[in-house]
C-alpha cells in the first residue's frame, strides 16, 4: 500500500494510502482531510490500479502541482511532490516494510532443546525416550 508523508495546518503526520481512490481537500467528506483553508473541498485525488499509481486534479481553482509543475493527471513515481494549497503530500508507492521481532531469548533456548530432540518447554532429562 503506498505511504504519504503530509504537511498540512495540522502538522506532519505520515500514513498509509487508504483506499484504492483516495480523495483529499479542505471538507470532512473527503477520504483525507487536509487542514488547509486555501483548498478546494475535494481538491484533488490519488487512485491506485494495476498500472500503477495517478494524481488527478478535480477540477480546484488554484490546481495541483506535481515537483512545482500544475498538473491535470499524472502517474506518481517515488518521491514526488505533490502541493495543494499550502499542503505538500510526499508519495512513496512501496515503502519498506516494517522488520520482523527478532526471537528472544526464550525462543532461542526452546529452538535449541527442540533441535537435541526433546519437545519445546520440556528438558531433555524429563523427555520421554
Amino acid at each position: 500500500m503506498p505511504r504519504l508523508e503530509i504537511r498540512d495546518g495540522s502538522g506532519r503526520r505520515v500514513l498509509d494510502l487508504p483506499a484504492p481512490v483516495a480523495t483529499f481537500g479542505s471538507s470532512t467528506r473527503v477520504t483525507v482531510p487536509l487542514r488547509d483553508d486555501t483548498l478546494a473541498t475535494i481538491h484533488f485525488e490519488i487512485r491506485t490500479g494495476e498500472d500503477g499509481c495517478w494524481l488527478a486534479d478535480l477540477g480546484s481553482g488554484a490546481g495541483t502541482r506535481l515537483n512545482g509543475r500544475i498538473t491535470a493527471i499524472e502517474r506518481l513515481s517515488p518521491g514526488d511532490r505533490i502541493e495543494a494549497g499550502g499542503s505538500e503530500i510526499v508519495f512513496d508507492p512501496a515503502p519498506e516494510p516494517v522488520a520482523p521481532v527478532t526471537a528472544t531469548a526464550d525462543a532461542s533456548i526452546v529452538g535449541v532443546a527442540s533441535a537435541a530432540g526433546a519437545r519445546p518447554g520440556v528438558s531433555k532429562a524429563d523427555a520421554p525416550s
